[in-house]
C-alpha cells in the first residue's frame, strides 16, 4: 500500500480521492497494528523458527545459523532470522547452483552437504529445510560435531518434511530440539488468537470508513458551496465599487467590511443546511440544479467580468 501510495505521490498530476484513500488505508493498518493484537504471533512456520530462536537468545550478534536447504522456505527463514539481527550464516545444500545463488544474495557461506559435519562445530543454530528423506543429521553424527564443541549447547530447530534430524537427539543434554510439528502447534495457537482480533479490527476499520464516506459525501456540494460564495462575492465587489468615488476611504472600508459581514450571514444557513443534506443523502442531483439555475451559476463565469 505504502510503496503504490509512493507512486502516486511522485505522479506530476493529483488525484485528491486517491489521496486521502491511501491516507486511510496507512491510517487502518497503523491503528489496527497498536490498538489490537492481529498482527502479532508468527502465522508461518518460517516466523516462527526465528521467533522461537528469539526467545532462547537475547542477542544475535554472535550468532552463527546453519541452514540446511535452500529452498524458498529456507530463504524465508534466512530473512526472519536477518530481521531479528542475525549477520553470520552458513548454506548448506545439495546443489551448488542454489546454495551460492543464495549465499551471493545473503552475503552467507555456502557449503556442499559433505561438509556438514564441521558446520556442526561452528553453529549456534541449526535450521534444516529439505525434502529429503532421510536424516542428514544423525545422534552418531552430531555426537562427534559435539565433541568438537567442547559439548557447548546447540539450537536445532527441523521444519523438514519428512524429518532431517534424528528424534533421539533429543535426548542430549547440550541440545534443544524442535521439530515441525512444534512450530505447528505455535502457528495453530497464534492464528487462533489473531481471529479474536478480528472484530476488534473490523471496529477501526467501520469507523474509519465511515469517516472517509462523510468526506467523500462532501465533494458533491463542494463545487456548489464554492461557486455560491464566488457569485455572492463578486456581486459585492460589484455594487461597492459604485462608491469608490462617492464617499471617503474611511468610510469605503468601512462598507466593505460591512457588506463582507453581510454575505457571511446571508450564506451561513444555506451552506450549513446543504452540507447537513448531502450528509444525509438528500442532495439529489436535480436539487444541486435548482440551486444553479436560481443563481445562474453555469452562466456565472460568462457573466463575471
Amino acid at each position: 500500500v505504502k510503496s503504490s501510495y509512493q507512486l502516486i505521490l511522485s505522479c506530476p498530476y493529483s488525484f485528491p480521492v486517491l489521496n486521502h484513500l491511501f491516507q486511510d488505508a496507512i491510517r487502518v493498518g497503523k491503528s489496527i497494528r497498536t490498538h489490537t493484537a492481529l498482527c502479532r504471533g508468527a502465522v508461518s512456520v518460517s516466523l516462527a523458527t526465528a521467533a522461537l530462536a528469539k526467545k532462547i537468545y537475547a542477542n544475535f550478534s554472535n550468532v552463527k545459523v546453519l541452514l540446511v536447504g535452500a529452498g524458498e522456505t529456507a530463504e524465508l527463514t534466512l530473512v526472519h532470522f536477518k530481521e531479528i539481527g542475525v549477520v553470520d550464516f552458513i548454506i548448506a545444500n545439495r546443489g551448488q547452483q542454489r546454495r551460492q545463488a543464495l549465499a551471493k544474495i545473503h552475503n552467507a557461506e555456502a557449503i556442499p552437504l559433505e561438509e556438514l559435519d564441521t558446520a556442526l562445530t561452528k553453529a549456534n543454530i541449526v535450521v534444516t529445510a529439505t525434502k529429503s528423506p532421510d536424516y542428514l543429521i544423525t545422534l552418531d553424527k552430531l555426537k562427534q560435531a559435539l565433541k568438537s564443541r567442547k559439548h557447548r549447547s546447540l539450537l536445532i530447530i527441523d521444519i523438514s518434511t519428512p524429518r532431517n534430524v534424528d528424534p533421539r537427539i533429543s535426548e542430549l543434554p547440550e541440545v534443544f530440539l524442535y521439530n515441525i510439528n512444534d512450530l505447528d502447534k505455535v502457528v495453530a495457537e497464534n492464528l487462533a488468537r489473531r481471529k479474536k482480533e478480528i472484530a476488534a479490527a473490523e471496529v477501526i476499520l467501520q469507523n474509519i470508513m465511515t469517516e472517509f464516506n462523510d468526506w467523500f459525501k462532501t465533494l458533491a456540494v463542494v463545487p456548489t458551496i464554492s461557486k455560491l460564495n464566488s457569485y455572492f462575492e463578486h456581486i459585492r465587489r460589484q455594487e461597492l465599487k459604485k462608491f469608490v468615488h462617492r464617499t471617503s476611504e474611511e468610510n469605503y472600508h468601512l462598507m466593505d467590511d460591512l457588506s463582507k459581514s453581510i454575505i457571511r450571514k446571508l450564506l451561513h444557513y444555506p451552506i450549513v443546511e446543504l452540507r447537513q443534506q448531502n450528509h444525509k443523502g438528500n442532495l439529489t442531483a436535480s436539487k444541486i440544479d435548482t440551486i444553479w439555475d436560481l443563481y445562474r451559476l453555469r452562466n456565472f463565469e460568462e457573466d463575471s467580468d
